[in-house]
């Protein structure tokens, strides 16, 4: 529960190339650090130790976890709202 400022969300938008993920301190892309066994299959949503800065931003120490703890152990971090009504959701066949 330390580590809940540490949450990254998989990137959907990045169909090619290495998984990218958002955190909510940086704008920028980051990544799965290139040695992490973690990397063959990215899950959705990881918590992480550190990032590093090379040619890319990558994060060490990841685990993969479940959206659904985040509101239970980051109460203050988390925004919770009505459903968003305008524009209206768009599914894809």
């Amino acid at each position: 529960a330390g580590l809940v400022d540490r949450v990254a969300k998989r990137d959907p938008a990045v169909k090619h190339g290495p998984p990218a993920y958002q955190t909510m301190w940086t704008s920028e892309a980051v990544h799965i650090h290139q040695h992490s066994c973690m990397r063959a299959e990215p899950p959705p949503w990881v918590v992480y130790l550190e990032l590093s800065a090379k040619s890319r931003v990558y994060m060490k120490g990841v685990a993969p976890i479940s959206p659904q703890w985040l509101p239970e152990l980051a109460g203050s971090l988390c925004d919770r709202v009505s459903p968003v009504l305008e524009p209206p959701p768009r599914y894809e066949a």
